[in-house]
C-alpha cells in the first residue's frame, strides 16, 4: 500500500511539473499534495501527509466558489501506536468543505477498518490557482472505527496546490 501511494504522488506532481504555462487551466483541476498535525485526548497527537486530486469552478467571488475532488491521507497516531489510511470524496463552497471516507488502521499486525467525516475551513479562502499562496485548512475530524472506541481529531493541514496541465486529445 505504501509503494503504491509513493507511486501515485509521483504521478500526480510529475504531471503538473511538465506543463507549460498556456497548458495550465486556472480554473481546473490540482493535486495538492499536504501535512498535517492534529490531537485528540489533550496530550495525544496525530502527524500525517495528505495528497488531492481537485476540481475548481471559481468565480470572481472566492465565497461562491464550488470545489470536488478526491484526497488520499497517512497518519500516525500517538495514542493508539498505528498508522492511519483514510481515501474519500471531498465537496465545498469556498471557503467551506467536507470530506470523509474509508478508514484503515494498522497497529501491532492488526487491521482495522472504519469511516471518518470531516468539515474543514480553508484559510485564506481563495482558489488553488490564484496566486494568494499555500492555503491551510482548519479542521473537526470524526473518526468510527467499531473495534475501536470513536474519537475526534482537531487540527490544521497546510497544501501546496499545484495546477495540472490539460490534457488535450488532437
Amino acid at each position: 500500500m505504501k509503494k503504491n501511494s509513493f507511486i501515485l504522488i509521483i504521478l500526480f506532481i510529475s504531471i503538473s511539473c511538465f506543463a507549460d504555462d498556456e497548458d495550465i487551466d486556472p480554473y481546473g483541476w490540482c493535486v495538492s499534495p499536504g501535512f498535517a498535525y492534529a490531537y485528540h485526548n489533550d496530550k495525544d497527537y496525530l502527524l500525517g501527509a495528505e495528497i488531492s486530486l481537485f476540481n475548481s469552478a471559481y468565480s470572481f467571488n472566492p465565497f461562491s466558489s464550488l470545489f470536488y475532488g478526491i484526497y488520499f491521507d497517512i497518519f500516525y497516531d500517538s495514542q493508539l501506536e498505528a498508522i492511519k489510511y483514510s481515501i474519500g470524496p471531498e465537496l465545498g463552497i469556498t471557503p467551506f468543505g467536507i470530506d470523509g471516507g474509508l478508514i484503515i488502521l494498522n497497529s501491532n499486525s492488526q487491521t482495522n477498518y472504519g469511516y471518518s467525516f470531516r468539515t474543514f475551513i480553508t484559510l485564506p479562502p481563495v482558489g488553488c490557482c490564484h496566486g494568494f499562496g499555500p492555503p491551510f485548512l482548519l479542521y473537526y475530524r470524526y473518526n468510527n472505527i467499531p473495534e475501536i472506541e470513536d474519537y475526534h481529531e482537531f487540527g490544521i493541514l497546510w497544501k501546496l496546490p499545484i495546477p495540472l496541465k490539460r490534457f488535450s486529445f488532437k
